[in-house]
């Protein structure tokens, strides 16, 4: 099952850059191998939703990856290094703009039928029981999601330009 390590930059108007954002509260810059949208990312497999994304909601889950943005921060770079290079755990980057998460049509669904049974069994075990063929994307992430999605665009709706680069990488759970 792929996993999604999320980071969200906006660009500075004044320096013509994208920049990093930091957690909330947080002193200091946030670690380069954590990320700013922890919460998506210990709570939820956004795998699927990215994908869809990517691909402009048709049903397929196989992805469509841009690879790492040329023009994203440092601190992007840096991650990408550790994630890519150092420690060799992600296969796969992209990015998209935030408001395509924001207005993203949650009521789509993902064939249950392309998922692993064992990754439903394990980390999706009501649904798995239900014996579902399809589910909407709103039903998949349930109502948490939706209060951090909440949180987000509050936060960084503002900004006229913010995108959210992803970093994918696999666990094999037996």
């Amino acid at each position: 099952m792929d996993y999604t390590i999320c980071y969200l930059e906006i660009f500075d108007e004044e320096t013509n850059q994208w920049e990093y954002v930091t957690k909330t509260n947080d002193p200091e810059p946030i670690n380069i191998w954590h990320n700013n949208l922890e919460s998506f990312f210990d709570e939820f497999n956004l795998n699927y939703l990215c994908i869809a994304i990517e691909n402009r909601g048709c049903q397929t889950l196989f992805p469509k990856y841009k690879g790492l943005p040329l023009d994203c921060s440092e601190t992007i770079q840096n991650s990408y290094y550790f994630h890519f290079e150092e420690v060799t755990m992600c296969h796969s980057v992209s990015y998209f703009d935030l408001v395509d998460i924001l207005n993203f049509d949650y009521n789509k669904v993902i064939d249950l039928t392309k998922v692993s049974t064992n990754d439903l069994k394990i980390f999706y075990p009501e649904i798995y029981k239900g014996k579902q063929k399809e589910i909407s994307f709103k039903e998949w992430f349930g109502a948490n999601y939706f209060d951090e999605l909440e949180f987000i665009r509050n936060r960084f709706y503002k900004y006229s330009k913010c995108r959210i680069v992803y970093f994918l990488f696999e666990i094999d759970i037996d």
